[in-house]
């Protein structure tokens, strides 16, 4: 009797011993499948982490338009927002909580000699033709085709600006920048818009002022 109860103590023994080896091992299961949650989770932060520095970094690389405004020591400041597809001059505007008459967009018109012209108004308004002719002394002017934007200016559609063009071109600006304390253009980059000055501006692209724009009677 006292052998069996032996092999009664030994089996519980080993019993109690390979419960509690089986409970260590689950444990070690939840705790390295807690380790790789939390891994997985620390790589997804660190790679969101990586990739916002990225676009930060990207977002503010010097553009020409800025290294133009360096070299002639002209103070400036960039605004930018997140831009995926261009819509329009006021939805920048509004995103950037820029009043509209302070926001400036850029035009590009060819006249009847086949020369260019480039012509910088309010986002609201719209060209007078005949004026913008008369500006650039030529007979007739006509909006250039957006498929032509890039050719002639080496910008796309949505950051055309008058800074840093493919050539030189004649530039004229509403007259009626030179009553705003700044002005917001294109930066050359989707997204990127330039705050200056009207008289830094016209500086910095040999803008003449004049009234271009078309008014209601």
């Amino acid at each position: 009797r006292s052998c069996w109860c032996i092999v009664n103590i030994t089996v519980y023994r080993d019993l109690y011993v390979c419960s509690r080896r089986c409970y260590a091992k689950q444990i070690r299961k939840k705790q390295q499948l807690i380790k790789n949650i939390c891994l997985r989770d620390y790589d997804r932060k660190t790679y969101a982490e990586k990739e916002d520095k990225q676009w930060q970094k990207k977002r503010h690389q010097k553009r020409m338009t800025m290294r133009i405004l360096d070299r002639l020591k002209i103070s400036y400041e960039v605004l930018s927002y997140q831009c995926d597809e261009f819509i329009d001059g006021i939805h920048t505007a509004d995103t950037l909580g820029i009043p509209h008459e302070n926001c400036f967009k850029t035009l590009v018109l060819q006249g009847k000699s086949k020369g260019y012209s480039v012509f910088v108004l309010p986002i609201e308004e719209e060209l007078n033709l005949k004026e913008c002719a008369k500006a650039v002394n030529e007979k007739s002017v006509e909006m250039i085709h957006v498929k032509d934007i890039n050719a002639v200016t080496g910008y796309i559609r949505g950051c055309c600006t008058a800074l840093g063009m493919k050539k030189e071109y004649p530039t004229i600006i509403h007259e009626s920048a030179l009553d705003c304390p700044y002005i917001c253009v294109s930066a050359g980059k989707l997204g990127v818009q330039l705050k200056l000055s009207p008289q830094d501006f016209i500086k910095a692209t040999g803008a003449k002022a004049l009234d271009i724009i078309h008014h209601n009677s």
